[in-house]
């Protein structure tokens, strides 16, 4: 079973008690990565929720483009890069979509430790425990609030700046 302590200060388990902690811990799997392993790719079917203990991850999402009708683009486009310090999760909509796919690759840059919390032992945690369950999932409410205002916010701004553009033609 996985120590707490190296799970409290994750916004996603924000306001459990001990006992609620323990049972999470109980269900978390711990896996070493090395450097530029993929944990899961753009399209792969969500599963899973992922807590970045050690290292630091890339997320890239592909910037396909249909060119001349017959060939795609298939390069990347880094998003974002994730550090341990910052008590970060990530593949949390895995554990509430059903049959979702990922939207985006998730890397390591650097040798990492990251721990795992499968849809299926989600599902019964929050069963099990309606109160447990009721705090996590509006953890999670909260954060992809968050990433979505911050995601609204781009999108303005490229937006914008698109529209600008344009309009100097």
């Amino acid at each position: 079973m996985i120590d707490k302590t190296k799970i409290v200060d994750f916004a996603i388990f924000k306001g459990l008690n001990d006992a609620q902690l323990d049972k999470v811990c109980e269900k978390l799997v711990e896996r070493s990565y090395e450097e530029n392993e993929t944990i899961f790719s753009e399209g792969d079917v969500g599963t899973s929720l992922f807590l970045l203990l050690e290292g630091e991850v890339e997320i890239t999402q592909a910037l396909t483009l249909n060119l001349d009708n017959s060939e795609i683009d298939n390069r990347e486009k880094s998003l974002i890069r994730l550090n341990a310090n910052v008590k970060t999760f990530f593949g949390e909509v895995g554990l509430i979509e059903k049959d979702g796919v990922r939207t985006a690759t998730v890397r390591t840059t650097s040798n990492s430790l990251i721990t795992r919390l499968s849809k299926k032992d989600f599902k019964e945690l929050t069963e099990n425990d309606p109160v447990l369950g009721t705090i996590l999932l509006s953890n999670i409410a909260e954060v992809l609030c968050q990433r979505l205002r911050t995601t609204n916010a781009n999108v303005l701004k490229i937006t914008t700046a698109f529209s600008l553009a344009l309009s100097k033609q």
